[in-house]
């Protein structure tokens, strides 16, 4: 098994937890080790799926602030400095 990212919220590790339900069928997630974080992964069919979803981050936040200022000035290289924004932050 590969390692298991910290928690994207608070930074502490994971735990794997699995329950049976009905019809012989297991369903597995990882969730936050920490007693007071609360985050859980998403249920999945197999272990390794639930430990690549609990491992899978999305890329940061595009500069929204930035991109709005370039569509509020009404020059025409507002929409080629506004995708310039989003494929630099991609």
């Amino acid at each position: 098994m590969k390692e298991l990212e910290a928690c994207p919220f608070c930074g502490s590790g994971g735990e794997y937890l699995y329950r049976h339900v009905a019809l012989s069928k297991w369903r597995h997630r990882f969730v936050c080790a920490s007693t007071t974080c609360g985050m859980e992964g998403p249920v999945e069919a197999t272990k390794a799926d639930a430990e690549q979803a609990w491992n899978r981050r999305f890329p940061p936040m595009l500069d929204v602030a930035g991109c709005r200022e370039a569509l509020a000035r009404t020059s025409s290289t507002a929409s080629a400095e506004v995708h310039a924004a989003i494929r630099a932050r991609a």
